[in-house]
């Protein structure tokens, strides 16, 4: 999925979560506990997820105004530790998001199999 497809499935996922911490209180709290658990989960997975390409939207922002500010001639060291510090905190939220996405499948693996706790039977 894309970033902005997994975006949409998190607020998707959110408001599931918060129309079923509503109607919780209508059930039973063992069968209501782990659904809840688990939506909570997805979110904090996908939140991370979010995030991480946030933080590489506005890195990749912040390294394009700075580029367009330099002046042609120069090339001091500070100029190389920006660009080392961007390319450490890129390579550090790409294998963030690469580690939540592998972990979210498991996820939502366990999350699917849960029966809703709304459902009898």
């Amino acid at each position: 999925m894309s970033e902005g497809e997994l975006h949409r499935l998190r607020i998707q996922c959110k408001k599931l979560r918060y129309a079923s911490e509503f109607f919780a209180g209508l059930f039973p709290k063992k069968a209501t506990k782990r659904y809840l658990k688990g939506q909570e989960a997805i979110q904090d997975r996908l939140g991370a997820v979010n995030d991480a390409a946030t933080g590489q939207r506005l890195l990749d922002d912040l390294d394009r105004r700075l580029s367009n500010k330099r002046a042609p001639e120069a090339g001091g060291s500070g100029e190389a530790l920006a660009a080392n510090a961007t390319g450490i905190m890129l390579g550090w939220q790409a294998a963030m998001m690469d580690r939540e996405l592998k972990a979210f499948h498991a996820t939502w693996d366990d999350f699917a199999a849960q029966k809703p706790f709304w459902k009898k039977g």
